[in-house]
This record gives structure tokens, C-alpha cells and sequence, in this order.
């Protein structure tokens, strides 16, 4: 920007932005190097004029009167005028191919940080999901994953416990598994402690006979009874 403060004086009197000020430099160069020569030779008059300069004197002709349109501003045989770029002009074009140039390495920088930085955190999720899927817990993963996606994304569900949790739940197949597989289990303990119980009764009435005493509890009982009762039990079971 110290070229811009170096003129600022010119490019306030446009009354734009120093960038949109070069921009419109910059268009107007192009013009003059890509365009028709009959219509450079117009643009430049029109910069002249502007400028109240007379555009024959970039030619090297000594001022005079205008010609008449239609008759020609170069003589027969003479080669059209190139056209004079200022020196401030060139260099202000420079910077603003600098200006530029860095501006897309910096865009390009920071694209490539972004996509490092996506590519980390996805790597990190998939880790995450790969080690919640292997839990024994998580069986059912592979045949609810559409619908967690949909429950994290829609922020329904904060973490994959919550959305797994919630979307076995809204299977009634799965519901149904799960609830059997309760069911048995608590069979399952209530058979288990059911045959404790009857081991219990068949250790007190080994041990005790006509007229024997009411049998201890096992938790009153000293480790010599302990181990005289289950060998006792031991003997009924053979």
C-alpha cells in the first residue's frame, strides 16, 4: 500500500477504493494492447482529452488544429503513434500483479490448511466409530448406522452411545431380541439361585438327623463346619 499513499492524491480524485482504482487501470491497459488500433487510438484521445493534453503531441507533431473526423490522424506512410505508459502508471501496475499474486498464494494456503484440518478430524471420527463398532455392545451397529448418521446430524443425539441407543430402540425387531435375550437372562438367575437354595437345604439335612439342632446359617458357621458340611453335601450328591 505505499504506492497507494504515494498517490493518493490521484486516485482520490476517482473516488473509489485504491484496489477498484488499479482494477480500472489495469482494464484500461489491456484495452490498449489487445484492442483494434483504430479504437486505442480513440481511447487514448479520450484520456488526453480528459487530461487536456493533446493527443498529437504523443507523436511528437506540434499542436494545432484537430483534423477533421474522417480524415485521418496519422500522415501517409507513417506508422501509428505507440502509446506512452508513465512510469507511475507501470509501477502501480506491477504492485497490483504483486498485490495480486499474493493475495491467491495466501487463498491457496489457507484451502490447503482447510483440507488438512478436515481431512485430520475425519480421520479422528472414523477411529472413533471404528473402535465404537467393535465393542461387543455395539453388534447391532451395522444395522442402524444410516439412522444414527441422521440422529447426529440433525443434532438429535450428541454422542454415538445416544444415537445408538436410540436407534435400536426404534427397531421393534431389534427391540424384540433384546428384550428375549433380558428375559432368559433373568431365567436364567432365577434358576441359578433357585438350584443355590436347594443345595443350601440338602447341606442342612445331611448334616442334621433326629433330635439334631436346627442347622447353622452358613455365615454362622465356623470353617470347620463349612468344610464338613460340603463334604457332606459331596457324599448326598454321589
Amino acid at each position: 500500500m505505499h504506492i497507494a499513499n504515494q498517490y493518493r492524491d490521484v486516485i482520490g480524485q476517482g473516488g473509489v477504493h485504491p484496489i477498484k482504482y488499479f482494477e480500472d487501470v489495469l482494464q484500461v491497459m489491456r484495452f490498449l494492447q489487445t484492442a483494434p488500433m483504430s479504437e486505442r487510438i480513440g481511447m487514448l484521445r479520450q484520456i488526453a482529452a480528459r487530461q487536456g493534453i493533446d493527443y498529437r503531441a504523443l507523436a511528437g507533431v506540434q499542436p494545432g488544429p484537430s483534423p477533421a473526423p474522417g480524415n485521418g490522424a496519422t500522415p501517409p506512410g507513417a506508422s501509428p503513434a505507440q502509446p506512452v505508459i508513465p512510469p507511475e502508471l507501470r509501477e502501480l501496475t506491477q504492485w497490483l500483479g504483486s498485490f495480486r499474486q499474493q493475495q491467491e498464494t495466501l487463498a491457496a494456503r489457507q484451502q490447503q490448511e482447510a483440507r488438512a484440518v478436515e481431512a485430520q478430524m475425519e480421520q479422528q471420527v472414523m477411529t472413533e466409530i471404528d473402535a465404537f463398532r467393535s465393542k461387543p455392545e455395539s453388534r447391532f451397529f451395522d444395522h442402524v448406522r444410516d439412522h444414527m448418521t441422521v440422529l447426529l446430524a440433525q443434532g438429535l443425539a450428541a454422542t454415538l452411545e445416544e444415537a445408538y441407543d436410540q436407534a435400536i430402540h426404534a427397531r421393534p425387531d431389534i427391540r424384540a431380541i433384546l428384550d428375549q435375550e433380558r428375559t432368559q437372562g433373568q431365567r436364567a438367575e432365577a434358576d441359578r439361585r433357585q438350584r443355590a437354595n436347594v443345595a443350601r437345604s440338602r447341606g442342612g439335612s445331611v448334616r442334621g438327623g433326629s433330635g439334631s439342632s436346627t442347622p447353622k446359617a452358613p455365615e454362622d458357621r465356623t470353617l470347620r463346619e463349612e468344610i464338613a458340611a460340603n463334604m457332606a453335601e459331596a457324599r448326598a450328591r454321589m
